[in-house]
């Protein structure tokens, strides 16, 4: 439990309700004070202080659920609010909604096999493989695909800038663990989208060029900042890849998103992940192993 609703007050600093279900538990968690107070005898000396506190708890609760409410997502500001980790509750929620989350789980474990044990599998079990990884490869250039790998950064930026607000690491060890969940789904998102898409740079493929070298729109997704050279667009710019997708250098904190770069990607949110947390491997086998 991240909260106490023991108290007639929301608990201050970490203990504050994160979640909308926070509130909804700490709500209900008031129903027998209000049932007591209108089925029993009022007791003069009492009862005034026992609704003063009770209508200051809901008040209390009132003025989270509206921070809530007036912190939109789209706000490039969003993610430097504290708990923001937590409002991508379990994580995939999103993720799920826009990719494959079960597909892509099998074949980042299907990556894990070596040679010999490939060559042991019976043909009805690397047919299977192949149509994930073509399942996989199709579904890179859906617009819901590109919206998962935006709803994977948000996830990656709540939680290094989480980071840098708490320096001393003691955050890695308290935060609930469905952050955890949340950050280990986006790393596979973003590693499906890197290795089975049709991504090219300049350093993998230099004929192509580097995006900017050869004129092409540089997407940032990691904010809504102009990017260098006047190409970027901001929020527009992330938009239009969105629903269009087209010849865009698309970028997570100015790193272009591409086969040759996954695993530096990959480096980034494995440092957010406490150490020893192996239940990450289990969510993306693999993925976090050759990161660097």
């Amino acid at each position: 439990m991240i909260f106490s609703c023991s108290e007639q007050h929301p608990l201050p600093g970490p203990e504050t309700p994160r979640l909308i279900e926070d509130l909804q538990l700490c709500i209900l968690a008031t129903y027998p004070q209000i049932w007591q107070l209108s089925t029993s005898p009022r007791n003069p000396q009492e009862t005034p202080s026992q609704l003063d506190s009770l209508r200051a708890h809901l008040s209390l609760l009132k003025l989270r659920l509206d921070q809530m409410r007036h912190q939109p997502m789209g706000n490039i500001d969003f993610g430097q609010e504290k708990y923001l980790p937590l409002r991508h509750y379990y994580g995939f929620e999103d993720l799920h909604l826009y990719a494959d989350i079960r597909t892509l789980t099998q074949v980042a474990k299907d990556s894990t096999y070596t040679p010999e044990e490939l060559a042991d599998l019976n043909e009805a079990r690397k047919e299977a493989g192949r149509r994930r990884r073509c399942l996989t490869a199709g579904s890179c250039g859906s617009v819901n695909m590109r919206r998962a790998v935006c709803e994977a950064v948000d996830i990656l930026t709540a939680h290094e800038n989480l980071a840098r607000e708490i320096s001393n690491g003691v955050g890695k060890q308290t935060l609930d663990p469905v952050a955890y969940i949340a950050l280990s789904v986006g790393a596979l998102v973003i590693w499906g989208y890197c290795t089975f898409g049709m991504h090219a740079c300049g350093v993998c493929c230099p004929s192509f060029g580097s995006g900017i070298d050869v004129g092409l729109p540089v997407v940032e997704l990691m904010g809504s900042h102009e990017q260098e050279g006047g190409r970027g667009d901001g929020n527009e710019g992330k938009k239009a890849w969105i629903e269009l997708g087209g010849d865009y250098g698309v970028q997570i904190g100015g790193m272009q998103l591409c086969q040759c770069t996954v695993k530096f990607l990959i480096a980034r949110f494995k440092k957010c992940l406490p150490d020893g947390w192996d239940v990450a491997n289990s969510i993306a086998s693999g993925v976090f192993k050759h990161a660097v």
